[in-house]
């Protein structure tokens, strides 16, 4: 059910767990806040008085600047779950608290309800979308926010359409005591969701509190020069500040027309219920469509609609002051905002240069707003004794005209700000979201600064504008492509001819012919290659005059992949049959653009065949082109191949499809040619799979470069603590499991390879409680974790234990208390009394009689190898041969060979016969020998099986020399039989003289 839930909504099956309580969380929240705000908006106005409304959104205003102050301090010190859990709890009880001073009958209890709710509710989402950022990636959000806020706005409807029957069941007042419920159950929410996917896996305890605030002079002072310089920035400023002027006074008149309307209270509570579910239903419907809304009109004209409206709305009120008009102007200004106005400023907002952002953004959202909100209550103070809320309308009007002459003045100049922008670099498209830049690409203005940036600049930044301008169908972008040709590195060039349209036409071709420089045959080879498709269908038999103007065979070869096959698969085969490397690849090179696919099965043997692998890169590439199937299974033997071109041939032809396939890709990264390590970057970076997990996994690996690249990626992709967590979770449960397997092993009759599986799985168990570790001292960039480790490490029990204590306090409690037990040297029972509490599900099956075929289901070859040599010494069972046969279908090849040792029925000794391979077989024998060795004693199973793998027996008779004189040997000899005299030949004639003996332990 939730993997046809996950497919649905397009949620992947690990992110399902963590979207459900994300949203049932939000919808906790949304449904109390509507409780509260229906409550605490019905009794103001009826108990306290809506001519003190103005009033009210000052007090809000200012709270809310000091409010926030203090949050910030919190939020540096405690991690988002937490602090939204205190924060529900905090909210609830306080309201709750509240509910007990209603019978004394304290008239400034209303007005303290009216302006919590307006703060709870603005911290309350303030905190949610904080830890929402904190549990999903950018990649994750885009996906999953919108579904997430599906699930708030299905909290908001039916919070307002249950309310007036649940204050029908429980009365007016005890809804403060639901929304005591409803906070309580977020809490636990909140609660649970920390002890699931926690957002910190190491906690930062020494971290200070925030900076303060900077005061209003202060911030007036930075913004200043900024003002003076830009017009966009006035611009922001207006559509800022005359919104917050005109929203007061739009409030007081409803609610006074709503106060005014509904005599009781009950009355004003249905109808803040189901008009708020009428509303929020219907913004839900609206926000599907709005996005046509920008494709037609623009950034400018999206943004004339809201101030628009506002007049509508205030003249509504002017003509006609009742019930409908306040729902007119409260609904269509509340829908319009949301959905069409806020998101065409923030993309507005976007085009700031990121150096002015930073400093902009608090100055808009705090000071600017505050002198709006101030300014619009102050008027509303001002003319109450003076005339009737309708005439406010009047003045609204004198705002909200100069808020729509803005938005014009931005429409006029709209070109010209984008075009500075471009034209002195300050505007960084490529910082924007796809979502938004589609939208600013619109506006002729940018695709013309576009096409100024697009010919002076290089490279990738080159290439970046081509693929905008293409994306909105620039004219004259063949031209401009073709200008560049020249001028352009190979790379470059190769991924922009693609770009050009059939439209290009003979006088494109020609151009092109006429760009090529024969002195640079290679950047030839490259254009001639992408040509094909970029040429296709001008008209030109561009291919034929290349074939015959050019004499190098790839050029050649690029050509004749152009044209028809029939016709000069002659050539081709003589190519083939060639002994120039050169003509041999351009026969490849020539069949693989043919899309002939006759030539696929004589490239797999001439790939099989080749000792070589001189023709590697051009096969696989041309395969790829071909449509070969099953590529990745072609390409993977040739990632670690020792041609750093074959690598990257096979690189490029490899497609992340699974797991499987994204832990080869992983591997590249730590290769030592940049060109590929560089391509895997960038295939990770694009992939679909979750690749998150398999990267932390990577930085376990002793490989320098790799844990460099994956940092790099874990930039770019945005890693959260929450998957750092599932991994450690997922490593620990593995280790409990490895040391439950080990108990149960432990039980199986007495022998040697008994001892070698039992010691490596307690082994395997130790290093995956340390690859946690090692995640998080990678995570801590303070280095405070790097010493917990270095202590773990030391042999001295007292460093140990102090370590052990300092990794308890300095890790969060859910991964401490599962970590802690594996780390120190506890009795495995006492150890997986632990592992039960957490994983009891998954360590009940461990039993001597079955632990055997689970452990072939293991990844790691060794303990699988160890499984099948323990079950061939005691014979296998029904069940246990059943599971050995499926592994003679392994693409281990030692996995493969001793299950098929196995199934043969032999009992002991190394591999034989012809599946005896150095490459992939372990032997044993040797093995077990060499861990009773006192100079290997101290190696892990793992590591004598490197050490065995490369061991070799041999018998020497009574009286052979095994080493001296001129003999030189580079093995170390070990005795395993017998004894081996030490002589000294003296000269002159002289008696051999025995030094001494050595004689097998």
């Amino acid at each position: 059910m939730t993997k046809l839930f996950g497919k649905w909504l397009k949620i992947y099956q690990d992110e399902i767990h963590l979207f459900l309580w994300t949203a049932t969380l939000l919808f906790l929240i949304r449904s109390s806040n509507i409780l509260f705000n229906n409550f605490a908006e019905t009794a103001f106005l009826k108990r306290f008085g809506v001519q003190y409304m103005p009033i009210m959104a000052a007090v809000n205003s200012v709270s809310t600047f000091f409010i926030m102050g203090v949050l910030t301090g919190f939020m540096m010190r405690m991690s988002g779950t937490r602090l939204l859990t205190n924060m529900l709890l905090i909210c609830g009880f306080s309201v709750a608290g509240l509910r007990l001073l209603i019978p004394l009958d304290i008239h400034l209890l209303y007005p303290l309800l009216y302006v919590l709710k307006a703060q709870y509710e603005a911290l309350l989402g303030l905190l949610f979308w904080n830890l929402a950022n904190d549990l999903f990636n950018t990649r994750q959000s885009k996906r999953i926010f919108p579904l997430i806020s599906a699930g708030g706005l299905l909290g908001g409807v039916l919070g307002s359409f249950g309310t007036p029957y649940l204050a029908k069941l429980i009365s007016l007042d005890n809804l403060m005591l639901a929304y005591l419920v409803t906070t309580l159950t977020g809490a636990l929410a909140a609660k649970r969701l920390g002890s699931l996917f926690p957002t910190a896996v190491v906690t930062d305890k020494a971290a200070g509190k925030g900076k303060d605030r900077p005061s209003l002079a202060e911030e007036f002072k930075k913004v200043i020069p900024l003002i003076k310089s830009s017009t966009l920035a006035k611009i922001l400023i207006l559509l800022t500040l005359l919104p917050n002027v005109a929203i007061p006074i739009m409030n007081y008149q409803f609610n006074f027309a709503v106060d005014r309307t509904f005599g009781t209270e009950n009355g004003m509570l249905r109808f803040f219920s189901y008009f708020r579910g009428v509303q929020n239903t219907i913004a839900l419907v609206i926000s599907l469509f709005v996005g046509r809304i920008y494709s037609r009109f623009g950034i400018p004209v999206a943004l004339m609609f809201h101030p628009f409206n506002y007049i509508l709305a205030f003249m509504g009120f002017l003509f006609r002051f009742d019930i409908f008009s306040a729902m007119y102007a409260r609904l269509s200004t509340a829908v319009l905002r949301n959905t069409i106005n806020t998101p065409a400023r923030a993309v507005l907002f976007g085009l700031i240069p990121s150096a002015h952002r930073a400093m902009l953004r608090p100055f808009l959202r705090g000071t600017v707003v505050r002198i709006g909100i101030l300014a619009g209550s102050g008027l509303i103070l001002i003319s109450q004794p003076f005339m009737h809320p309708r005439y406010l309308s009047v003045l609204g009007c004198f705002f909200v005209v100069a808020w729509f002459a803005s938005a014009m003045a931005l429409k006029r100049e709209y070109a010209r700000i984008l075009m500075d922008l471009i034209t002195a670099d300050m505007l960084d498209l490529r910082s924007l979201d796809e979502e938004d830049l589609s939208k600013i690409l619109r506006e002729p203005a940018v695709r013309k600064g576009l096409a100024h940036a697009f010919k002076s600049a290089r490279g990738e930044d080159a290439l970046w504008y081509a693929k905008r301008l293409k994306s909105v169908s620039a004219e004259g972008l063949d031209d401009m492509i073709l200008e560049k040709l020249a001028k352009e590195d190979d790379r470059t060039v190769a991924r922009l001819l693609p770009l050009l349209s059939p439209r290009a036409g003979k006088e494109a071709v020609r151009r092109f012919i006429e760009e090529a420089d024969p002195d640079r045959p290679a950047d030839i080879v490259t254009l001639a290659g992408e040509a094909r498709e970029a040429f296709a269908g001008t008209g030109l038999d561009f291919h034929g005059i290349v074939f015959k103007k050019e004499p190098h065979p790839k050029i050649k070869a690029y050509a004749v992949a152009g044209l028809y096959p029939e016709e000069f698969s002659s050539i081709i085969r003589s190519w083939l049959v060639s002994d120039r490397l050169s003509e041999k690849q351009a026969a490849v090179i020539a069949a693989g653009g043919s899309k002939d696919k006759k030539y696929i099965a004589p490239f797999m043997e001439m790939l099989r065949e080749d000792p070589e692998d001189r023709l590697a890169p051009e096969l696989l590439a041309a395969l790829n082109r071909l449509g070969a199937p099953h590529m990745n299974r072609i390409a993977r033997p040739f990632l670690s191949h020792d041609s750093e071109q074959v690598r990257l041939a096979a690189l490029v032809v490899f497609e992340i499809k699974d797991e499987g396939s994204a832990r080869a890709v992983i591997t590249r990264l730590g290769d030592t040619h940049a060109p590929v390590s560089d391509l895997a970057i960038e295939k990770l970076e694009k992939a679909e799979q979750r690749i998150a997990p398999l990267l932390v996994e990577g930085i376990t690996l002793p490989d320098r470069r790799m844990r460099e690249n994956i940092f790099r990626l874990f930039e770019s992709l945005d890693i959260k603590d929450v998957e750092i967590y599932n991994f450690a979770r997922a490593q620990m449960e593995k280790a409990y499991g490895m040391l439950a397997a080990a108990g149960a092993v432990a039980r199986l009759p007495e022998s040697p390879r008994r001892e070698l599986l039992e010691d490596h799985l307690k082994q395997q168990k130790a290093l995956l409680g340390e690859n946690v570790l090692r995640v998080l001292v990678a995570r801590d960039r303070s280095g405070r974790m790097r010493n917990v480790w270095r202590g773990i490490s030391s042999p001295d029990p007292q460093r140990r234990a102090n370590s052990v204590e300092a990794l308890d306090d300095l890790a969060d409690r859910s991964i401490s208390k599962i970590l802690t037990p594996l780390l120190e040297d506890l009795p495995p029972d006492q150890c997986l009394a632990v592992g039960k509490k957490h994983f009891k599900s998954s360590l009940e099956d461990y039993r001597a009689d079955t632990v055997l075929v689970q452990i072939l289901t293991d990844p790691d070859w060794l303990t699988v190898v160890l499984a099948i040599s323990l079950i061939a010494e005691n014979g296998p069972s029904k069940e246990q041969r059943k599971a050995i046969e499926r592994l003679t279908e392994s693409q281990d090849p030692r996995i493969h060979s001793m299950a098929r040792w196995a199934l043969r029925g032999v009992k002991s000794g190394p591999l034989s016969g012809d599946e005896k391979a150095p490459a992939t077989a372990i032997q044993l024998g040797i093995l077990a020998r060499l861990k009773n060795t006192e100079v290997f004693s101290g190696l892990t199973v793992i590591e004598l099986a490197a050490v065995a793998s490369v061991t070799l027996e041999r018998a020497h008779p009574e009286g052979d020399v095994v080493t001296g004189g001129d003999m030189v040997r580079e093995e170390m000899l070990l005795i395993e039989e017998g004894e081996v005299r030490h002589w000294r030949h003296l000269p002159d004639g002289g008696s051999d003289v025995e030094l001494g003996r050595l004689v097998a332990a």
